[in-house]
């Protein structure tokens, strides 16, 4: 089946036939996101539906959490999906009350000050998601832990706006200044004049108490944090 979502309606191609379930206010289209295999329409008459066959079950009304934003949502293994709303926060759904429940902690934060366009799967304990201003974030499953990859670690660009893992588990992310492919989960990591030394050579390596120093041509460095 096809599903095309319309300031009117959300509308369903299947087999020449064709279903509509309108929507309780015509603004813009509201967002369709798949989540553990089912499919998810925020209309934008704030209310995030659940599409079973026929039926669009109203899984979450929430005038302000829902109003205007991005919502995206990702399955995770053995737990309730997660919900990531741009510029609210990160949250789980309460069924019994249609109702959404902050999950607190690094990621809620960042996402309170960010838009975000997009979510990716990176693997079993971990996720990716897009933002307009601070690059791309990844997070393990509770939201507890996560890593910001922007400018600062070398993307041209803070603004994401779509994210595609290819058949090799590549990340390829699409951004205002054209389109890069990240390994957040790679074993390399560079040290640059954009996150360490600047351009010269290291002359020595040295660890004290569980922490790594470089020794350069300009002075000392420390990684942090610490790498025992």
């Amino acid at each position: 089946a096809v599903y095309f979502s319309t300031p009117r309606a959300l509308i369903r191609v299947k087999n020449d036939e064709v279903h509509h379930w309108p929507s309780p206010e015509e603004r813009i289209g509201g967002s369709l996101s798949i989540v553990d295999g089912a499919l998810y329409w925020l209309s934008e008459g704030r209310e995030l539906r659940r599409i079973e066959g026929d039926r669009a079950t109203i899984v979450v009304r929430d005038d302000e959490l829902l109003s205007g934003r991005t919502v995206r949502g990702m399955a995770r293994p053995g737990r309730p999906p997660l919900w990531a709303i741009g510029e609210r926060g990160l949250f789980e759904i309460d069924r019994e009350n249609q109702a959404l429940r902050r999950v607190e902690g690094p990621l809620d934060r960042v996402l309170r000050e960010n838009r975000i366009n997009d979510i990716e799967r990176l693997n079993r304990e971990s996720f990716a998601i897009a933002t307009s201003q601070q690059g791309l974030i990844v997070s393990s499953n509770d939201g507890q832990h996560i890593r910001q990859i922007d400018r600062e670690a070398g993307l041209a660009d803070n603004a994401i706006l779509a994210l595609f893992t290819d058949a090799d588990g590549g990340l390829w992310a699409g951004m205002n200044s054209g389109v890069v492919q990240i390994a957040p989960n790679s074993p390399t990591t560079v040290f640059d004049g954009t996150n360490g030394p600047t351009p010269g050579t290291i002359d020595g390596w040295y660890r004290h108490d569980d922490t790594i120093y470089a020794g350069s041509f300009d002075g000392l460095y420390q990684l942090m944090p610490p790498d025992p």
